[in-house]
């Protein structure tokens, strides 16, 4: 537990300090000094003064005198203990029955003015009373102003207990005296017997002694209204000081605003500008995304072009051969086996119809859904070409990651669609090629589809290489990348007619028409078929 703290006193007429403990006060929360207990070592304590300046009584909410009397806790400081003795009558003043008549201001009186001298009462002896006054100036009146004004009118109070003692003994009356009786006597007045003197005097004695408790009556409530004026001017202030604490505030917290309004605007004009910008690319994208659309419409356009000519030519053959007066049994050879092979072009155009639609689909996906790289290729090393026709082995395949550009990597400053293109890396080399491609052999073919006839589907396009290089984007100088940028086209020729054997020899499943979907586990067991080296190449 913390020690109390004391409070030091001293008189002013000594240079003695006396500590006095302070009370923990619940109301206020603080250390104080009760008036009591300053009383009760300074006996005739009327105020306590902290250099020139005054300490007022603590108050209620309602400038009230917190009962009991009690002042703040200075801590650090000696206050000075102003000690006020009674003012006795002179020893020539009065005397009525035989008592001496004192003057003792009221004990009501305390504190000090704190206001500004705007009016004065004459006193019998000449002096002056000061009360202070109260108005609008208390609000303006500076702290300086007022604490010099403050410790005047504290000299102006000790000045006035001064006046007071000087008025008594200038305005005092006495007996007559032996030699004032004979002055008398000379000059021509009537003598006065012992009795008459004694009696005069008596009289005189009691309407001064009533002067002196008018005297008293206004110099108490003089000091009273100078107890209350203090009061009021240390409130004001108090409110005043408060006033300007907000005013302060307030002009901080709107100059923030201001600054923050400025920011605020500043940033607005620039993702308004961002915002053009992204407008202007997504319309240059969409166009180029409604030409590479049209550059397919156009593939299968063409597509189905020649199987009309096939079948015209189907139709004009057959109706040579009629005229040349064939044998039936060979027009129906041959009708049939045209038959068959526009019907094998018609499976084969609704099968590459239904692979664009799941290549569509994939490239629709989002990072999301797919959180892994999953687009790929595989092409031939150029190790696995055993003769100079460039025939694939088997087992010499490499596999070749894309990059996944589209809307989503592009910035508000890009022009143009960005394209998929293949990573600049050099590869994996697969290890295990039967296992790999039983297990991703359709996926596979259709990407080989989507590189070779190309794709356009959720911001991202695949340019046909008919029309663009999809290794356009490969650094020449990385090796076997440069040999595989030049022959391109025949490596995903090769490739394809590779994964088609395998269908067609091994598992039909593999059909990327039946079986194209990957889930999460299988992209991520990608890496187990590959030839990864120790430092992740």
């Amino acid at each position: 537990m913390s020690q109390t703290p004391f409070q030091e006193f001293r008189t002013r007429d000594s240079s003695d300090v006396v500590a006095i403990p302070t009370r923990y006060d619940p109301k206020t929360k603080g250390f104080i000094m009760r008036w009591k207990d300053i009383q009760h070592h300074f006996e005739n304590a009327k105020r306590v003064m902290n250099g020139k300046s005054g300490i007022l009584f603590l108050t209620d909410d309602d400038l009230e005198d917190l009962q009991p009397l009690r002042i703040s806790h200075y801590p650090d400081v000696v206050l000075e203990v102003v000690v006020t003795d009674h003012v006795p009558v002179s020893p020539s003043s009065t005397r009525t029955s035989g008592s001496t008549m004192e003057i003792k201001p009221s004990s009501s009186a305390r504190g000090q003015a704190r206001d500004e001298v705007t009016r004065s009462n004459q006193t019998p002896g000449g002096g002056q009373i000061y009360v202070a006054s109260s108005g609008n100036e208390i609000g303006s009146m500076s702290s300086d102003v007022a604490a010099f004004r403050i410790s005047e009118i504290e000299k102006d109070n000790r000045a006035l207990m001064v006046r007071f003692q000087d008025f008594l003994s200038d305005n005092r009356t006495s007996l007559i005296t032996p030699r004032q009786h004979r002055v008398a006597q000379d000059q021509g007045y009537p003598q006065l017997s012992k009795n008459q003197s004694i009696n005069g005097n008596v009289d005189s004695n009691r309407s001064e002694g009533e002067q002196l408790r008018q005297l008293q009556v206004q110099v108490d409530k003089s000091l009273q209204e100078m107890y209350q004026m203090n009061q009021k001017m240390h409130q004001q202030q108090l409110q005043i000081d408060n006033l300007l604490q907000k005013t302060q505030q307030t002009h901080q917290q709107t100059d923030d605003i201001i600054q923050k309004m400025h920011q605020t605007d500043q940033r607005t004009h620039q993702l308004q500008q961002q915002i053009t910008d992204i407008q202007e690319s997504s319309q240059q994208m969409d166009q180029q995304t409604h030409q590479h659309q049209q550059q397919m419409d156009n593939i299968l356009q063409q597509i189905q072009e020649g199987h009309q000519m096939l079948q015209q030519i189907h139709k004009t053959d057959r109706s040579k051969r009629q005229q040349e007066n064939p044998s039936v049994e060979q027009i129906r050879k041959a009708d049939q086996c045209l038959q068959e092979t526009l019907w094998l072009q018609r499976l084969e155009f609704d099968r590459l119809m239904v692979i664009r639609s799941h290549v569509q689909a994939l490239l629709s996906s989002t990072f999301l859904e797919i959180p892994i790289p999953r687009l790929f290729i595989v092409l031939p090393t150029p190790t696995g070409l055993v003769d100079k026709d460039g025939k694939p082995s088997p087992l010499q395949f490499r596999l070749y990651y894309l990059c996944e550009c589209g809307s989503h990597t592009m910035n508000w400053k890009s022009n143009g669609l960005h394209e998929i293109h293949m990573a600049e890396h050099p590869g994996y080399d697969v290890d295990n090629h039967d296992a790999f491609f039983d297990k991703y052999g359709s996926y596979l073919l259709t990407m080989m589809y989507m590189v070779k006839y190309g794709a356009v589907a959720g911001g991202r396009a695949v340019p046909p290489l008919s029309s663009l290089d999809i290794a356009g984007r490969t650094d020449a100088g990385q090796g076997h990348l440069n040999y595989i940028k030049d022959n391109i086209h025949r490596f995903v020729d090769d490739t394809i007619t590779h994964l088609e054997d395998i269908i067609r020899t091994k598992n039909c499943n593999m059909d990327p028409s039946l079986n194209w979907k990957l889930n999460l586990l299988e992209f991520d067991d990608i890496i187990s078929h590959l030839k990864v080296k120790e430092d992740g190449n």
